[in-house]
């Protein structure tokens, strides 16, 4: 089986490694406009993928993921209200060890989430000249989120988040989203930290 990743980092907007404030507009955010998201398109290799995010990271200098949880003030909520266009819905979010998700308040986490999926089919190109893209699907990911959930116990003990939280996307691919992301600094010259440990996890389900 062979998986293929894809990275998403939530953080603060702190500039000068002050306090975090809200995002200007134009800043890349989800659903919730509070956190800044890095993302890549999914479907690499997690090398590629980690590079791939330590370069979003050197284009946006002011953004925090050493600190994964804020509560912005009342006035900062009514704001960001207004700026919400579409929240994700917490009934996609799911749990291995059927768990709700905890109630939140007024906090805001931020998260380190892996996207992975099983690629059926590479990309090629057909005798006519036409090009097909590549073609992903899911697989068991159960095994793979417990032992996730293992490696990274103390990182999601440490931050409050619960283990086995996870979502489907698209019935292509599972999102594992129970990393803060303080989990890494991604750091270009020693990235051997984090992959070295999603190896570790994920060698024996290749």
């Amino acid at each position: 089986m062979m998986l293929k990743f894809g990275f998403e980092l939530e953080g603060f907007y702190s500039p000068g490694g002050g306090l975090p404030q809200i995002p200007p507009k134009g800043y890349p955010v989800d659903g919730f406009p509070g956190l800044v998201e890095l993302r890549n398109s999914g479907g690499g290799d997690m090398d590629v993928q980690y590079f791939d995010i330590a370069r979003l990271l050197a284009k946006y200098p002011d953004i925090d993921i050493t600190r994964h949880t804020w509560t912005f003030s009342p006035q900062e909520r009514n704001e960001l209200r207004g700026r919400t266009r579409e929240p994700k819905s917490s009934e996609v979010i799911q749990n291995i060890y059927n768990k709700h998700p905890r109630a939140l308040g007024s906090k805001t986490l931020a998260s380190f989430q892996i996207n992975i999926s099983r690629l059926d089919k590479s990309e090629w190109w057909d005798d006519k000249g036409r090009f097909h893209y590549p073609e992903y699907g899911l697989f068991d990911y159960l095994p793979i989120i417990r032992a996730l959930d293992i490696e990274f116990s103390d990182e999601i003990k440490a931050s409050g988040r619960q283990p086995g939280m996870y979502c489907i996307k698209n019935f292509k691919r599972v999102e594992y989203r129970s990393l803060p992301n303080s989990v890494t600094t991604f750091n270009t010259n020693r990235p051997a930290g984090l992959l070295t440990r999603l190896c570790k996890v994920l060698k024996e389900f290749k």
